[in-house]
């Protein structure tokens, strides 16, 4: 595990964050600040940044529900992928999947699918 992952983990663990777990979502009244679902347990806190990591600004983490938390993850990863040599794209709505020739060639901008907004292919260019 490198250093940095342990130092993480460690923090995560620790009673600082627990308090200022804690503080986040009765600050966001233990609403999901994406789906608006009221949690009591099992919420999770997302950091937007870690610029400020272990001394976080209240403005820089997000009260989630683990399904909404999951799903910003998925949409993170897949984003960081766009450039890979993956050969399709999964919606995160419907999670069908998606030629990744298809998005860049035609530009997809929504699913064809269910019609979701699943953004802007990383190197798509505007034509002039």
């Amino acid at each position: 595990m490198s250093n940095n992952k342990k130092r993480y983990t460690d923090y995560l663990k620790s009673p600082e964050w627990a308090k200022k777990r804690q503080h986040i979502a009765v600050l966001r009244k233990f609403t999901c600040e994406k789906c608006k679902k009221v949690i009591k347990t099992g919420f999770h806190i997302h950091h937007k940044t870690y610029k400020h990591f272990m001394n976080e600004r209240d403005n820089e983490l997000m009260f989630l529900c683990e399904d909404c938390h999951n799903r910003l993850h998925r949409i993170r990863n897949l984003k960081k992928c766009s450039k890979s040599k993956r050969k399709t794209i999964t919606c995160k709505f419907c999670l069908n999947k998606i030629s990744k020739d298809k998005y860049m060639k035609e530009a997809l901008t929504h699913c064809p699918y269910c019609s979701s907004y699943i953004g802007r292919p990383t190197y798509y260019k505007k034509p002039f």
